[in-house]
């Protein structure tokens, strides 16, 4: 209890919102660990809505029926954002099968939703997941960066130029970014045409005169010279 205690003093006297989180982190791995009679003592001895809230939530875990039938019942039916996650996680740990579900649930309206349907897509690649997650980023520019890491494991090269109009619209989403750079980086920009190469490049470089901010420039500038140009470049000196 001594590390419960810990973390509610942090939840409830620290203004330091990365420790909090790193708290809550550490929490959950704590309450895995422990038996449901051991979370439910927690519960009646603690006095903290977020504690009590994770430990009801982990003895749900502990008692989850995960056939795939009522994983399906918890993702459509059920009003907890926590269960529903669970759920879509865990079905996507289990089959291949559901992959249309997960596509479908793209178009949710719950970021959280659109987020676990994204992660279990990265866990389960299709390329029919291409366009869907396309869609699902260009609808939601504030909170793409889970769809944008799930292209990671597909062939993305027709959408070369989006994801370099993307990266450059987001100066200010380091980790859009980044998961733009894996794109080019990996497998999942395997080749350039000459004709898209010479487009790119030419918008690459308007961006970097466009740009006011100097660190803005240097990422672009970075971006273009470790990640696109050694693919761009070979495509190009071909006859």
């Amino acid at each position: 209890m001594a590390d419960i205690d810990r973390i509610v003093t942090i939840l409830e006297e620290s203004k330091d919102e990365h420790k909090k989180q790193i708290s809550c982190v550490r929490l959950e791995r704590i309450l895995e660990k422990k038996t449901i009679s051991e979370l439910n003592q927690i519960i009646k001895s603690i006095n903290n809505n977020v504690i009590i809230h994770r430990a009801k939530f982990e003895i749900w875990r502990k008692k989850l029926d995960r056939t795939p039938a009522n994983l399906l019942n918890i993702i459509h039916y059920d009003d907890d954002d926590d269960r529903i996650c669970e759920a879509i996680t865990e079905l996507g740990q289990q089959t291949r099968d559901t992959v249309d579900l997960f596509i479908k649930l793209l178009k949710d309206k719950r970021s959280f939703v659109r987020t676990h349907a994204a992660l279990a897509l990265l866990d389960n690649p299709t390329q029919k997941a291409l366009k869907p997650l396309i869609t699902a980023i260009k609808k939601n520019k504030n909170n793409c960066a889970v769809c944008v890491h799930a292209l990671e494991v597909l062939d993305c090269t027709v959408a070369a130029e989006f994801l370099i109009d993307l990266f450059i619209s987001k100066p200010n989403a380091p980790m859009v970014r980044l998961n733009i750079i894996e794109c080019f980086e990996g497998d999942a920009i395997r080749s350039i045409p000459a004709e898209i190469g010479k487009k790119i490049k030419t918008t690459i470089f308007k961006a970097i005169q466009k740009s006011k901010d100097e660190t803005d420039k240097y990422e672009i500038r970075r971006f273009y010279d470790e990640a696109i140009k050694p693919k761009i470049e070979k495509r190009l000196k071909r006859p």
